[in-house]
């Protein structure tokens, strides 16, 4: 019995091991071996990451993740976990990147894996959908091969808390507020016009009350005038 068990594991993880054009196996869901040999010990030219920033999670509201590749690949395998468990939760949308598909782990659409092997590139990104139960802290953790002997595994995300209120509207953000209702405005009496005008009215009158007294002025000495002429007339008339 022990000798069939361990039969079975060993060729499970040969299986996992193994790459597959269409794919992952099966037995890759645990391990998360997508090709053959061992993974690179080396820096990986692959990460994942959350372009959005999320650092939350709830039902009803996707996190979209992305490959980031300075180079092609040809083999995936992605997963959303708990912190404390290798069985993946969530779904994911079936909107993908071309040349990937979804997989069935332990539950429908909860993993995804490369469609054939022929080259994919940068910004493959997939959209996630929580689990209608909050799962505690979840993380992201994938696996990515160049080749069909050349891959990394363990590419991982930094956690996901559920929200407080989990299933509920992220909070309005400033850019969100309603706008302000516009103030009235009083509408335009044209008084200030009529004060314009009256002023201007107003300094014409003194102009022409100006030269009004002016022109009396004028009749006045015209009329002293007259009255030293007159005076002059008389005073010849005595002397003769």
């Amino acid at each position: 019995m022990i000798v069939a068990l361990t039969y079975l594991v060993v060729l499970g993880l040969a299986a996992g091991v193994k790459g597959y054009g269409n794919g992952a196996a099966p037995t890759a869901c645990v391990p998360m071996k997508v090709a053959h040999g061992v993974p690179q010990a080396g820096p990986s030219p692959y990460y994942i990451s959350l372009p959005n920033g999320q650092t939350t999670y709830s039902v009803g509201h996707q996190v979209k993740l992305c490959i980031r590749a300075s180079e092609v690949w040809r083999g995936t395998l992605v997963q959303a976990r708990p912190v404390d468990d290798v069985i993946p939760v969530g779904t994911w949308s079936s909107e993908l990147p071309r040349s990937t598909r979804l997989m069935t782990c332990s539950n429908a659409d909860d993993s995804v894996t490369h469609a054939n092997g022929g080259r994919k590139y940068d910004n493959s990104c997939f959209l996630w959908n929580p689990p209608t139960e909050p799962a505690g802290e979840i993380f992201f953790i994938a696996t990515v091969a160049t080749t069909k002997d050349i891959w990394w595994m363990n590419l991982t995300t930094s956690a996901l808390t559920p929200e407080s209120e989990y299933g509920s509207a992220p909070a309005v953000s400033d850019n969100d507020t309603e706008p302000e209702t516009p103030v009235a405005v009083a509408p335009n009496t044209g008084r200030g016009g009529q004060n314009q005008n009256g002023g201007r009215n107003g300094q014409s009158s003194d102009r022409s009350g100006q030269s009004s007294g002016s022109r009396r002025q004028s009749s006045g000495r015209g009329s002293q005038g007259r009255g030293r002429g007159g005076r002059g007339r008389g005073g010849r008339g005595r002397r003769n």
